[in-house]
């Protein structure tokens, strides 16, 4: 894979080639059995943007982006039915996108939000995007519409909120199907300090729901989907709602490079796993306290510990988790057009 993206206002051209032959296991798991199959396929995919700069005020700058791909999948190996009703991911396609968007940067400079003392950059701005298209199979023609509205920006003492809206799916004959609407919203608040000691809050909302999804596409409320430690294979639906809190203390203490941040969490999430109707369904809940150790001069600067303890949970799940990892949860998306595709249902 080769590619470049609209890393700046300042870029003109992005695009990418990515030439790829993947082979993998396919599990299908329901509550009787598991089937498993081979799956084999060739994909080649190309795209190329173009940005323009309409508006310039100080830092902040308004770029209008116009993209088009063209991405070709053939499967080698995949199930031995493959139809208009079923199997239909492991489809031989021809897909065409084209998108049009207008967005705004500037960067506001922080500090004690992902890392534990450096300057960062915080993205403000706003994003519209409309994406369209048309994809060819071997057993039909579909034609696909996608937008995305995003918004962020620092507000007073309020803190930083960044909402977004994404809506899309594809046409047939008519007929709406493998879509999807998604609501997410980030937020985090001003640093407080106690002492030696400062605070900030973060929140993240989320509802995804599908439309019209094939039988095997699902999405998931396990851990950093929904509720983080928390993994059942049947924690899945097509609707979904779920909120995360976090309550960070970055402290003063420093030993051999590194730095240490106390963390609490909460994190309650719904999925239309048993009942169609989302609220009619088991609401998940984790809390728990974390420990995260960041040294800047490392190539993994971050890792963390954490406990977490689930009122409830499904048969056969531990109430309790102990989890040692490199990862974080936060992470603030810029306002910029990438290669056209359609939304990920995940």
């Amino acid at each position: 894979r080769v590619f470049r993206e609209f890393i700046t206002p300042e870029t003109k051209f992005a695009g990418g080639i990515q030439l790829l032959k993947q082979r993998e296991l396919i599990q299908r798991i329901t509550p009787e059995e598991i089937i498993e199959f081979d799956s084999e396929f060739n994909n080649q995919d190309f795209w190329l943007g173009r940005s323009y700069l309409v508006k310039q005020e100080g830092e902040k700058r308004g770029n209008l982006q116009i993209a088009g791909r063209y991405s070709r999948t053939r499967f080698l190996q995949r199930p031995e039915i493959v139809n208009e009703t079923t199997n239909q991911f492991f489809r031989d396609t021809d897909l065409y996108l084209m998108s049009v968007g207008y967005s705004t940067r500037s960067y506001e400079k922080s500090s004690l939000i992902l890392g534990f003392g450096r300057t960062e950059d915080i993205p403000e701005g706003v994003l519209y995007e409309a994406t369209f298209g048309r994809e060819y199979n071997e057993f039909d023609e579909r034609n696909y519409l996608g937008f995305k509205v995003a918004f962020g920006k620092y507000l007073g003492r309020f803190g930083y909120l960044r909402p977004q809206i994404s809506f899309g799916g594809f046409d047939r004959e008519g007929r709406f199907e493998q879509g999807m609407i998604n609501v997410r919203a980030t937020y985090f608040s001003n640093l407080y300090r106690f002492r030696r000691t400062n605070f900030r809050q973060f929140f993240t909302f989320d509802f995804t729901r599908g439309i019209r999804r094939f039988d095997d596409e699902f999405i998931t409320i396990n851990d950093t989907d929904g509720v983080r430690g928390l993994n059942n294979v049947f924690l899945r639906g097509t609707n979904r709602l779920n909120l995360q809190s976090e309550t960070v203390a970055f402290t003063p203490l420093y030993l051999l490079g590194f730095r240490m941040a106390v963390y609490g969490f909460i994190d309650l999430a719904l999925v239309n796993d048993v009942n169609k109707q989302l609220f009619d369904n088991t609401l998940y809940q984790g809390y728990g306290l974390g420990f995260r150790f960041r040294n800047e001069n490392l190539t993994f600067n971050t890792f963390q510990i954490r406990l977490a303890w689930y009122p409830n949970v499904p048969m056969d799940v531990s109430n309790f988790d102990f989890d040692l990892s490199g990862a974080t949860n936060l992470r603030i998306e810029d306002f910029r057009v990438v290669e056209p595709n359609s939304l990920n249902f995940r």
